[in-house]
């Protein structure tokens, strides 16, 4: 993701499942040491924090991008049906 004027921003994982289940993420370029398992189910979903401003995992500054950025996001395994979505808070109005 590129933008500008993002504050704190995550990943927000859940899963229509009532019995828990398994699920990883991966940094991509990152090594096997990197990796977080958590167990999530319908109504305790997790909530990862990826970071706050511009230039981590995930969020790059849109003013300063050239090229392709590789090394850059995550994988996302799980050990059942599971929904992932980025959000973030915005400085900008």
């Amino acid at each position: 993701m590129a933008g500008n004027g993002v504050s704190d921003h995550g990943l927000y994982i859940s899963t229509p499942s009532v019995g828990y289940i398994n699920v990883t993420i991966k940094p991509v370029g990152g090594l096997r040491a990197d990796w977080i398992t958590k167990t999530v189910k319908n109504d305790e979903p997790w909530e990862y924090v990826v970071g706050t401003g511009l230039e981590t995992q995930i969020m790059k500054d849109s003013q300063t991008i050239d090229g392709v950025i590789s090394r850059s996001g995550y994988i996302i395994e799980a050990e059942g049906l599971t929904y992932v979505s980025f959000r973030l808070n915005s400085t900008v109005i």
